[in-house]
């Protein structure tokens, strides 16, 4: 039994290292309602692009009482925060997200932007995933001299009015090798998978800069997203819940902040995320290659 803020405590083998504190985590508790974006988040840093049209909300939430809201106009389409990347391979991206647009509304939704250093075109090397020309909902790798690469329009597009999970799970390529791979999942499904591949092309660049459900764009109307439990991580390795005893069945997944990681034994404080006290759920390492444990049983509390 695991109580909501408290410590967990996972004893095992096979563990292996990680780094215990991401580049960013907040599930947004600590902001008022109504007021903008604070000027960092509760692990991390982040940089506020627009913080008028970027406010802490009771309305919708995905955890807790509370959630960030993005506010858009046709003349203000964006209202985001983004996450500086550091040098390194392996990156994973999290966060729960709600939309609404008017009824006949017609546009793009940018789910999130992976920015790179060369600074043409939408800042290559990159990955985009949101909306495209023609497309509602779609991703694909942007390269320093070939462009777009590989563009996968999505099956079906997230439904209005409730909450999503979406992952980005980041393995940055060497400079013109193939040997890299990009996945993005919606509610635990792969919606665009690479692998192998290249992300750069060029020697001396890289990801820089990953940007949070960035834009509702070309809308003719206002539009609003939400957006909960935030993670950005340079590292695979990470804690999480989810509903199923087997990892690759979980659609739900509550990321665990950690608080110590060893070989052995692994502690984070318990985040019950949209599980309500009393359910049963099962607990998973993922170690730094992307490979999980089995499950460990727990009941949120």
């Amino acid at each position: 039994m695991a109580n909501s803020g408290g410590t967990l405590t996972v004893s095992g083998a096979g563990f292996g290292t990680a780094k215990v504190a991401p580049l960013l985590w907040d599930d947004f508790e600590g902001g008022t309602a109504g007021a903008s974006i604070a000027s960092s988040p509760k692990v991390g840093s982040w940089k506020v692009v627009s913080a008028e049209r970027t406010t802490y909300t009771t309305n919708y939430q995905h955890s807790g009482s509370k959630s960030l809201q993005g506010s858009r106009t046709p003349s203000g389409q964006w209202a985001n925060f983004d996450v500086a990347i550091p040098d390194g391979r392996t990156f994973y991206q999290s966060f729960w997200f709600r939309y609404n647009y008017p009824a006949g509304g017609t546009g793009q939704a940018k789910l999130m932007q992976i920015h790179g250093t060369y600074g043409v075109g939408d800042y290559n090397p990159g990955v985009m995933t949101g909306g495209l020309s023609g497309d509602w909902w779609a991703s694909y790798i942007a390269l320093e001299d070939s462009g777009t690469y590989n563009r996968v329009s999505y099956a079906a597009q997230p439904t209005q009015n409730a909450w999503h999970h979406f992952e980005s799970v980041l393995k940055q390529s060497d400079p013109g090798v193939a040997n890299g791979s990009v996945e993005i999942r919606i509610d635990g499904k792969t919606v665009y998978r690479q692998s192998p591949v290249k992300t750069r092309e060029r020697s001396g660049h890289r990801w820089n800069l990953a940007a949070f459900f960035t834009g509702m764009t070309n809308f003719t109307s206002n539009t609003y997203t939400w957006i909960d439990d935030v993670y950005f991580s340079d590292s695979w390795a990470r804690v999480e819940i989810c509903e199923t005893p087997t990892y690759a069945s979980c659609t739900r997944k509550e990321i665990q902040p950690l608080k110590s990681w060893g070989s052995s034994a692994i502690t984070a404080t318990m985040n019950r995320g949209g599980f309500q006290p009393g359910q049963n759920v099962y607990l998973f390492v993922v170690r730094a290659d992307g490979t999980a444990t089995a499950g460990y049983p727990v009941v949120v509390q």
